[in-house]
């Protein structure tokens, strides 16, 4: 996630049980978890990384064998503003490279501070035809401004305008992408006006003077 993004909302679905997430002391939603797993109960813990913050880990526990679940997690963030007039926002398919080269690299500092930490975790690496999994993604664009088009760098449908001034709009990804890149839209408005400001400005007379 980027720096200026702040989640609000965490949940999961456990084959068909809701599991809503609450915002905690680090410390004590730790014990809390630790317990409800020792318990025999199903939870989930949803904490930034130890020392990359724009990185969370997550972790469920208790699961069957076969069981479906499905996670949630909203989060609000401001977008960059392009010269061209867009706003971009992009879905990132994979860590930064940095992280994948933390691991690797042997200063002695760094090895130590990152070896607990879950950006190192391995995962394995296979070629784009072989990803045992597909993206799903409904983007909903709402604004107090029209909409006039939303681009994406993936296959995706037309967007679906939901309303006659077409302030909220939907844009999907095709069934069956791949996940091998970063998705990007960059959504585009009828031209705004600019909003226009007058100044006074306050001029002080020498004392004594009179009109």
């Amino acid at each position: 996630m980027d720096e200026d993004s702040a989640v609000y909302s965490f949940k999961a679905w456990v084959d068909g049980k809701k599991i809503v997430a609450e915002l905690q002391d680090k410390m004590k939603a730790h014990t809390k978890y630790e317990n409800a797993l020792s318990q025999g109960h199903q939870a989930l813990l949803l904490k930034e990384d130890k020392y990359s913050r724009d990185v969370f880990c997550c972790n469920i526990g208790n699961l069957q064998l076969g069981s479906k679940v499905a996670l949630t997690r909203q989060y609000v963030q401001e977008l960059p503003l392009g010269a061209d007039g867009a706003l971009r926002y992009v879905l990132p398919a994979i860590l930064n490279p940095r992280y994948q080269l933390s691991g690797k690299l042997n200063s002695g500092n760094l090895c130590r501070k990152t070896e607990d930490s879950c950006v190192n975790m391995k995962t394995p690496i296979v070629p784009p035809e072989d990803l045992p999994y597909t993206l799903s993604m409904v983007t909903t664009i709402s604004s107090q401004h029209s909409i006039e088009r939303v681009q994406s760098n993936c296959s995706s449908s037309p967007v679906k305008y939901l309303g006659d001034d077409k302030t909220a709009a939907q844009v999907s990804l095709t069934d069956g992408h791949k996940f091998d890149q970063n998705v990007e839209h960059l959504i585009y408005y009828s031209r705004v006006q600019p909003s226009t400001v007058e100044m006074g400005m306050l001029v002080m007379e020498p004392a004594g003077k009179t009109y």
